[in-house]
């Protein structure tokens, strides 16, 4: 006995299913489908489809070359005969292929020709997608019935007008291209959007094999011109069909449509994809699941063909998240440059609360770099002749096309941001880096308990889960539980409780004030009075398994630990933003380094400095400034690299808080000690400083 999803026929063909086994997505999604994807238009459908002052095809001809096409006319583009037949009353452009190939299947109806087609609403940024079946020509274009019809999300699909507009009869004709000259780079370089179409081979068999047109969105500079004849582009999340990559696995051919609404300008092109599953340029593109390239066979353009005029009116939050190839390359050489300092700019400066004040950086490149929701970065500020470095965690998100650090005034170099950084000022930098970031897994929710401007790097990660589950439309579910005197103190109160508002049901944000004056008002600015407690958060969460985040003071940081263990969390899903006094006295310390030296003679190389160092004399940072030398410093807990230097002769041994990666021919001066030898030689450690 078979159940009523075995006995319908597969939605999706083998090429699709074996990206989708390749993701780990096909029985998610075969179920999915089996419930979306329809033989008929359903009403909404049916009114979408007439509204549409355009339409998109894709289609291969009878040289199995595939084309994407574009078909448009102000009013009454496309008028319904059934739910289940359509009729395009638009002839193609003068010079698209798909005349040629409409004709030649009038003369040849026995062998049947899929059209995919593409409807797009700008306005409304709706979009809905459909395999047909050619059925005749008529007087104003041809007829078409329903094989497949299927909506899409809004992703990628940039906002905006189409407007109608004369073109002159005497601009138009059709130009022959065979590769990426100036002109036509020119418009690829420029485009954020185009469609591409592919195809399985033309022996359909069964509903799920056909021909197929999808829309393409980012940002202009997204696809990269390699040569004369390639173009590479990424692949960023979409709905897990994998209709296009599907039909590149099964047929290689493609087609590539791009529109210039300025000069009407429409380009056709044909050639060869393929798929590229692991590319070296993948890890720095934002957004990019993967790449595929585009080999050039043949094309058009058609001069002054589109009678529209598109004005963009708002980006897609999604294209606004993905990046550009020169954004790629720039992130790909900032490697190098992890380690040194770097000249940023302010190009904003924000009041958060009564206290902090955030600070919005220009980056030397004018790139975001990359960094994980929860790392900080080094700043390096002179004041009165000396040098002073601290490090301050990121409150923006990787998906954020900005970087932004925020800064309580507490302490001297605070205040001396706070007082004399003004917008355009430069400042020293060095690369986001930390240990102090989200967990890879997405199904296990979290909980980001702060206290005070802890709360900055869990604005990170409770923006970047939210930008996430925005760009993934699957959601990682968090708490965040944030601790403050008074609401004069609440910073980011107003940003994570819109974050909270665009999570659909994802994100949730508590409140607590210890001490509220009366201008603050109980479910209002503050969800409960008094310190974080069992009590409170045994009531906001549900029995199961969660990863707990902290950071705030170090009374906050030891108690909330301790009450966590006491709970029964093991200590392995308790992160903790760990600088300085605020590390935490955890369950199961690491035991002590052994193998430390008891003396030594350490070289300071840079400075020609030569000092007896003894056991008592601790760490290496702490006896470099005893001795009047002045290194770099952040953390003073191994966490930021701040004082990361190169060993030149000798080794040491880093404490068991060290958390910062090094190399083996490097040394974080706040927590290294020289290391014992295994002979009765003298220990002799020199160091780059």
């Amino acid at each position: 006995m078979t159940t009523e999803n075995q006995a319908k026929p597969a939605v999706f063909h083998e090429g699709e299913i074996a990206i989708q086994e390749r993701l780990g997505v096909a029985q998610r999604m075969d179920k999915f489908a089996r419930m979306v994807v329809r033989d008929y238009m359903p009403d909404q459908h049916q009114d979408f489809y007439q509204s549409l002052p355009m339409l998109f095809a894709g289609y291969m001809d009878d040289e199995n070359n595939v084309w994407a096409s574009v078909i448009a006319q102000p009013n009454g583009l496309v008028s319904i005969n059934n739910d289940k037949s359509l009729s395009i009353n638009s002839k193609p452009f003068s010079g698209d292929p798909l005349n040629d190939a409409l004709r030649a299947q009038a003369l040849n109806a026995s062998t049947p020709v899929r059209i995919g087609l593409l409807g797009i609403q700008p306005e409304t940024r709706r979009r809905n997608r459909m395999s047909a079946q050619f059925n005749a020509l008529h007087d104003k274009g041809f007829n078409l019935d329903v094989v497949q019809a299927f909506g899409n999300c809004p992703q990628y699909i940039q906002q905006g007008h189409i407007t109608p507009i004369h073109r002159q009869k005497s601009d138009q004709s059709r130009v022959l291209v065979d590769e990426f000259d100036d002109a036509l780079s020119a418009i690829i370089n420029k485009a954020d959007t185009f469609y591409v179409a592919s195809s399985t081979k033309a022996e359909y068999h069964n509903a799920s094999q056909g021909a197929d047109v999808s829309h393409r969105g980012g940002r202009p500079g997204f696809i990269r011109i390699d040569d004369n004849k390639t173009l590479t582009i990424p692949d960023f999340i979409g709905n897990n069909h994998f209709n296009t990559l599907g039909n590149f696995l099964v047929n290689d051919s493609a087609g590539l449509l791009f529109i210039d609404f300025d000069t009407g300008d429409v380009v056709m092109l044909t050639g060869k994809a393929s798929i590229l599953w692991d590319h070296d340029s993948q890890e720095h593109f934002r957004g990019a699941e993967r790449m595929w390239q585009f080999s050039l066979t043949k094309g058009y353009i058609l001069k002054a063909a589109m009678p529209f005029r598109f004005d963009l009116q708002q980006w897609s939050p999604n294209s606004l998240m993905t990046g550009t190839w020169e954004e790629a390359n720039t992130l790909t050489k900032q490697q190098a440059m992890k380690n040194e300092w770097l000249q940023w700019h302010i190009d904003k400066i924000v009041d958060e609360s009564a206290s902090v004040r955030s600070f919005y950086f220009a980056t030397d490149s004018n790139t975001t770099p990359d960094f994980q929701p929860g790392q900080f970065i080094s700043v390096k500020v002179n004041i009165e002749g000396e040098s002073h470095v601290r490090t301050y965690s990121i409150s923006s998100s990787p998906l954020d096309n900005f970087i932004r650090i925020s800064v309580k005034r507490d302490g001297l170099v605070s205040c001396f941001l706070h007082d004399n950084l003004k917008q355009g000022h430069a400042i020293e930098v060095k690369l986001p880096q930390g240990n102090f970031t989200l967990s890879n897994n997405q199904l296990k929710p979290a909980v980001l308990l702060s206290a005070g401007v802890g709360i900055t790097p869990m604005v990170s990660m409770f923006r970047q889960i939210v930008k996430e589950g925005i760009r993934t439309r699957s959601g990682r579910n968090v708490l965040m539980i944030n601790t403050f005197k008074d609401k004069h103190d609440q910073a980011f109160f107003d940003e994570i409780n819109q974050l909270s508002g665009d999570a659909n049901g994802h994100a949730k944000a508590v409140w607590l004030l210890t001490r509220p004056s009366e201008h603050a008002e109980l479910g209002v600015h503050y969800s409960s009075q008094g310190r974080f407690s069992q009590e409170k958060l045994q009531a906001l969460l549900p029995i199961g398994r969660y990863d707990f985040y902290l950071c705030g003071p170090a009374q906050f940081m030891q108690q909330t630990y301790d009450l966590l263990i006491e709970l029964g969390v093991p200590d392995s899903d308790i992160y903790a933003e760990a600088f300085g006094p605020a590390s935490l006295n955890r369950l199961n310390p690491e035991p002590q380094p052994t193998d430390v030296a008891k003396s030594a003679v350490i070289t300071f190389s840079d400075s020609g400095v030569e000092l007896a160092w003894q056991e008592q004399d601790g760490n290496i940072l702490d006896f470099a400034e005893s001795h009047g030398l002045a290194p770099d410093f952040g953390c003073r807990g191994g966490s930021c690299g701040s004082c990361k230097v190169k060993i030149k002769q000798g080794q040491v041994v880093h404490s068991q808080q060290a958390t910062f990666p090094v190399q083996q021919d490097e040394a974080l001066l706040c927590c290294s000690m020289p290391r014992k030898t295994q002979s009765d030689q003298p220990v002799k450690l020199v160091l780059d400083l």
